[in-house]
């Protein structure tokens, strides 16, 4: 018995040593810490939590994470932060808040958290968006409303911008912090590397102290939601921390090909020391900007920072295109509001702009848009549209200001062109041309043979001067006792246009005739002897008052019938005899019987809607609105040319009837055997039409009657019925045809 109860309690040792040793549980190793998926799937337990849980930062976004993972429908989860291997955080926290996964989410996923709250992502609470991003919207160059579903959030950790970003949170960077390499104290610059696309949403700001640089060979373009208000603030005055480079664009030293495209938002840029606002920095250079929209303020700093340009000491300055937007540029220092010299060309085609140049210390002015102090030539300036306000520097000492639009203190004043647009250009105090050149200017030639020159075509224009001219050059080149003469020529397109300057100088011709307001003076085209006598005065055109309209052999409508694929009348205007209008139309009215317009319709303003052929402009024209009953109705065609000043001319009027038109296509033979008959059905369904509604009358016969022995032989030949059709009614408005056209 003994035995037997020794060889129980062996066997009783051995079960609970393998209990112990072999079949319990192994210990599981601690989480990591850092972000975790928590909920129904683990039982809520952060001893549960696993690799398979943890959240892994985003590619290029520090801030937001990412975990890809399976969810089934009902799951409920939240974030949690783990410390230690014990949950330090919820997201969110608080009870009654779970994320519920739903029948669209459940399967593979990718989960997207950021550890503050998102508004974008308020629809699952805040701190997690499940599946693809949500798509992002913003509008393009053309006000056309797009979206955006690949890119990351604006964030910088150290590696550079690629692909799209979006500002959708309140975010800055730029915080001064010490570097050990380099012994000083650093802020982080954002790099922009490749074709990056940023999205300021609505409300959102994006501040980077230390700038952004677009790195060479790179391109940064921006745009912001419909509402605009997204801003963008690079740069920050006083920031030593990134002297010498731009606020948006090039870095100090660095010659650049990279390319800038504003398209919208609000956008602050404030160069570093010596750097442009937007452009290029000290000692260096930069490719292109384009201005489609926003409403932009940039800054120059220290002595030469152009506000749109390059900074001090650079050798190159990009060319610039506004096309659009609101813009605020001011020189720093001596240094331009938009910067524009040697080889550089600076187009404006629309916007609103404020150009001011600065003053450096020693009280040297820029150009407002022009040449600063270092570059102090202006280089070539066009203007086809949108208002423009250019002001040069005050030079605080004799004969140092800058050009409103020209050169800087000492430099000549380009080659500046305006077509269109309102342009006021005021001279910096000291010596400033309002469009010319600087003070001191010696109208050194930019190339060899090459002279400045100002070229007005167009615009209303308002330029002026303290003690220099307010359109003009005149100095010495190479110092010497030889004058040098720019040209300056005044013309103007439009009636509206005008010309007001305080004096000029140089050789002035007189493209155009002109006249002064208020005065019975005027000026005929030609070369301007005594230039004094234009100043101070309000030059307008010199335009003829309009006359009766004019009856012009040279304009010629055409008219023809088309049977290619419904029966249509096309109307041809020849190219040649309308381009030296200011504007022109085609009329068609529809008589009553005494002749006079019962409907007026007018097409092809310009060229509008028009199929542009070799030579012509055709429109062919349906006859809706010409009822069955009226194909005996006879309507007219006109065309009507413009010039400038208003003065009409026209053509001989086509004066045809359906009715004609439909007789033409049945005796053509080049018509189909189906258009033929087309043709005739039409003409007994209009003579239906007119008995039906009783609008016979004396002169106004049946439509198929009163026909010509060629024309009555088409009509027993092709015509299939000579019946009413069953459709008409006694509202009389049944329509020959019922396809949309201009008639």
């Amino acid at each position: 018995m003994k035995q037997l109860l020794s060889i129980l309690l062996a066997l009783c040792m051995i079960l609970s040593l393998l209990t112990v040793g072999v079949f319990a549980e192994p210990q599981r190793d601690t989480p990591e810490d850092g972000f975790y998926l928590i909920g129904s799937h683990n039982h809520w337990a952060a001893a549960e939590l696993s690799e398979a849980d943890r959240f892994h930062p985003s590619l290029g976004d520090a801030s937001e994470f990412i975990l890809e993972t399976n969810l089934t429908q009902g799951q409920a989860f939240k974030v949690v932060r783990l410390e230690n291997g014990a949950i330090a955080t919820w997201y969110p926290d608080g009870p009654d808040n779970n994320y519920v996964v739903d029948a669209d989410h459940a399967g593979p996923a990718v989960i997207y958290f950021r550890n503050t709250y998102h508004s974008d992502w308020a629809a699952n609470g805040g701190f997690v968006w499940v599946g693809g991003k949500p798509a992002v919207e913003y509008v393009d160059e053309n006000g056309e409303t797009r979206t955006c579903t690949e890119y990351t959030t604006a964030n910088y950790a150290g590696e550079a911008w690629s692909g799209w970003i979006v500002v959708n949170e309140n975010t800055s960077f730029g915080g001064v912090s010490y570097d050990p390499v380099v012994n000083d104290f650093v802020g982080p610059r954002i790099q922009v590397s490749g074709d990056v696309c940023l999205i300021l949403e609505d409300g959102k700001t994006l501040t980077a102290l230390s700038g952004i640089h677009v790195t060479p060979g790179s391109s940064l373009t921006i745009y912001a939601q419909q509402s605009g208000t997204g801003t963008l603030i690079a740069g920050e005055a006083d920031n030593y921390f990134f002297n010498g480079h731009a606020g948006l664009g090039g870095d100090s030293n660095e010659y650049s090909d990279g390319k800038l495209v504003i398209n919208g938002g609000t956008i602050y840029a404030i160069g570093g020391d010596m750097g442009a606002g937007i452009g290029g920095g000290l000692d260096g250079s930069f490719g292109l900007i384009t201005v489609n929209g926003g409403e932009i303020h940039a800054t120059g700093a220290g002595d030469c920072g152009d506000g749109i340009g390059t900074g001090d000491s650079a050798n190159e300055c990009p060319d610039v295109v506004i096309n659009g937007g609101e813009i605020t540029a001011e020189g720093g220092g001596s240094g331009a509001g938009i910067g524009c010299y040697h080889d550089a060309t600076l187009t404006i085609n629309g916007g609103t702009i404020t150009a001011v140049g600065g003053v450096s210390d020693g009280g040297v002015g820029a150009a407002g848009i022009g040449g600063n102090y270092v570059n102090r030539d202006a280089g070539a300036i066009v203007i086809n549209g949108g208002n423009v306000y250019a002001k040069g520097g005050d030079g605080r000492n004799a004969n140092r200001g800058g050009a409103g639009i020209g050169g800087a203190s000492g430099g000549n004043g380009g080659r500046v062109t305006v077509n269109a647009g309102s342009v006021t250009a005021v001279g910096g105090e000291q010596g400033g041309a309002g469009i010319g050149p600087g003070a001191r200017s010696f109208l050194f030639p930019m190339e060899p043979g090459e002279i400045s020159t100002i070229e007005i075509h167009g615009g209303q224009i308002t330029a002026s001067a303290a003690n220099a001219a307010g359109i003009g050059f005149y100095g010495t080149q190479n110092y010497t006792a030889d004058p040098v003469v720019a040209n300056v020529t005044l013309g103007w397109t439009e009636a509206s246009d005008f010309i007001q300057s305080t004096s000029y100088a140089g050789s002035v011709s007189l493209t155009d005739d002109w006249a002064v307001e208020g005065s019975d003076e005027g000026f005929s085209a030609g070369a301007v002897e005594n230039v004094a006598v234009l100043a101070g005065k309000k030059l307008i055109p010199a335009v003829p008052e309009p006359v009766d309209p004019i009856p012009d052999p040279n304009l010629r409508l055409f008219y023809s019938v088309s049977t290619e694929i419904e029966i249509v009348t096309q109307y041809s205007v020849i190219k040649s005899d309308v381009q030296n209008y200011a504007s022109w139309y085609v009329e068609i009215s529809k008589l009553d019987a005494d002749g006079n317009p019962t409907e007026t319709k007018r097409f092809g303003e310009g060229q509008e809607g028009a199929v542009e052929e070799v030579g012509a402009y055709v429109w062919s024209v349906n006859y809706v609105d010409v009822t069955a009953k009226e194909m005996g109705v006879p309507y007219r065609a006109t065309l009507h040319a413009f010039e400038a000043n208003g003065q009409e001319h026209y053509s001989k009027s086509v004066t045809k009837t359906v009715r004609e038109d439909l007789l033409a296509v049945l005796t053509d033979t080049k018509s189909s055997d189906a258009r033929r008959t087309l043709a005739a059905d039409m003409l007994n369904y209009g003579a239906a039409a007119q008995a039906y509604f009783n609008d016979e009358s004396d002169d106004e016969p049946p439509v198929n009657t009163n026909l010509s022995t060629e024309e009555q032989a088409a009509m027993d030949h092709y015509a299939s019925t000579g019946e009413a059709p069953a459709n008409l009614n006694n509202t009389g408005s049944v329509n020959v045809f019922c396809s949309t056209s201009i008639m």
